[in-house]
């Protein structure tokens, strides 16, 4: 066979091999190296106590102790875990320490719409917003976020995010692992990009949606958890602008689904992968008992030719694909781990649809249905208490998310959805043409409507966005 090479491309290759051999260090280790995962705080509202957040610069290191200044709640980088109960009437008190004005919601409460937060209730610099919010739902697993107009992308990316639980009378009775940091862990994940100075780097011009090339779990990389030998859940929640993962197994072995944003799945679902689209919420159970190490990951690793040549050239590769190394320790318990077969105490049921919509998600411009998001216009009408059955299509493959309503996936073009993906949700991942069953769970006012659209945050702030009223 002959090859033919181009002085082009002798040049290229000896540079790479040049710089292979200038630099050995870390930017071309095959294994970064690995940090504890940090737990969030966990706050609960508790006698009436209000849920303090507030929002502010921190300085702190992702890389070789390089400080670079990121935002986040209660001076972390993003925020606690907010755990409310069903019944609760919470308050919380937003306070900004920014020097901008930032809009927060908390995706996936039912919640009307005065209550959600988002543009109409911009917080000022040094001003408060302090909303008392009735729990009325089931268990989920939600995220409060900043929500600002054409800064999204860039205000969850600094940090402003974080994981909220509603539990409700059933979701302790399930035989499930519940020692929050212990056998129940929060997985935040990011994929962000820094500069030679180690500081955060953001293109909210980046064509398609911005994408890092370092994966950030709970604000590091790589992390590690010592774990019992038993069933640990994870609770992991997609924060990043407009990456995809397929989360899986480094063992190649099957886990447990068992629940989405909107509950807990009917019953365990076995899987060797899944999908984790921006914005969405899944949770997994993996069995540690019989087990001394494994890896959570998205993907296959850089190895060090790919590496090699990021010194000369961009690429929007993960350097690392592991979100998550868990170390059992301990004794292993004498009680077998095994999981509940049912674990939703009453299924959704699928009412009567009214009306059929149909939705096309623009990128060239971004839009809905070929129409820009404008604040002033009103796009959809719809009726509490009522089901609609939506048609998605998508020209660039996309996240999608809604307020004020659920659904559930009714097809995938046109086969079923996979088991893992017919729970409850509020976020869904659109590859061509997705059917869904929504149901719409609070009113709105016209002066300040539900939004619907892109959860690829670049597509958002660019004008992929809808506004919703539904009415009593």
């Amino acid at each position: 066979m002959s090859i033919e090479v181009t002085r082009r491309t002798f040049l290229k290759a000896s540079l790479i091999g040049t710089g292979a051999a200038l630099f050995p260090g870390k930017l071309l280790a095959q294994k970064p190296e690995q940090t504890k995962l940090p737990i969030p705080p966990l706050v609960e509202s508790k006698r009436g106590q209000p849920i303090f957040l507030t929002m502010q610069e921190v300085n702190r290191s992702f890389i070789d102790n390089l400080k670079t200044t990121v935002w986040g709640f209660n001076g972390l980088f993003l925020g606690p875990t907010v755990r409310v109960k069903n019944g609760d009437n919470t308050k919380i008190i937003y306070s900004n320490r920014l020097k901008e004005a930032v809009a927060i919601n908390i995706q996936g409460l039912h919640i009307p719409s005065n209550l959600m937060g988002g543009s109409q209730h911009m917080i000022e610099s040094n001003a408060t917003w302090s909303p008392i919010i009735p729990i009325r739902q089931y268990y989920s697993v939600c995220a409060y976020q900043a929500v600002t107009p054409n800064l999204n992308g860039m205000h969850i990316y600094n940090g402003l995010t974080g994981l909220w639980y509603v539990e409700d009378e059933y979701s302790k009775d399930f035989d499930l692992p519940n020692e929050y940091g212990v056998d129940d862990i929060p997985l935040i994940i990011q994929d962000m990009r820094f500069n030679s100075n180690g500081n955060i780097v953001f293109d909210a011009e980046q064509e398609n949606g911005f994408l890092g090339d370092r994966l950030i779990v709970n604000g590091v990389i790589s992390p590690v958890l010592d774990v019992p030998k038993k069933l640990i859940r994870l609770r992991l929640y997609n924060a990043s602008n407009s990456r995809r993962y397929q989360v899986k197994l480094s063992t190649g072995e099957t886990f447990y689904v068992i629940g989405s944003e909107q509950g807990l799945l009917p019953s365990p679902i076995i899987v060797p992968t899944f999908s984790l689209a921006p914005g969405e919420r899944r949770e997994m159970i993996i069995d540690m008992s019989n087990q001394s190490t494994v890896s959570i990951v998205v993907g296959q690793d850089l190895g060090i030719w790919a590496r090699t040549k990021r010194i000369f050239e961009s690429s929007n590769d993960l350097i690392s694909s592991t979100v998550l190394t868990l170390n059992s320790i301990g004794e292993k318990s004498l009680v077998p781990s095994v999981l509940p077969s049912t674990l939703v105490a009453q299924p959704v049921v699928q009412g009567q649809i009214i009306k059929v919509r149909e939705l096309l998600l623009n990128n060239d411009p971004p839009g809905i249905n070929h129409n820009k998001f404008d604040p002033m216009r009103v796009d959809m009408y719809a009726k509490v208490g009522t089901w609609e059955r939506w048609i998605l299509t998508a020209i660039l493959p996309q996240s999608f998310t809604l307020q004020g309503a659920v659904f559930l996936v009714s097809s995938v073009n046109g086969a079923p959805p996979l088991p893992e993906d017919r729970g409850l949700c509020d976020t869904v991942w659109v590859d061509g043409t997705i059917e869904l069953f929504v149901f719409f769970t609070h009113v709105s006012t016209p002066q300040i409507p539900f939004l619907v659209g892109s959860r690829n945050l670049t597509l958002r702030d660019s004008g992929a966005l809808a506004q919703l009223v539904v009415d009593a």
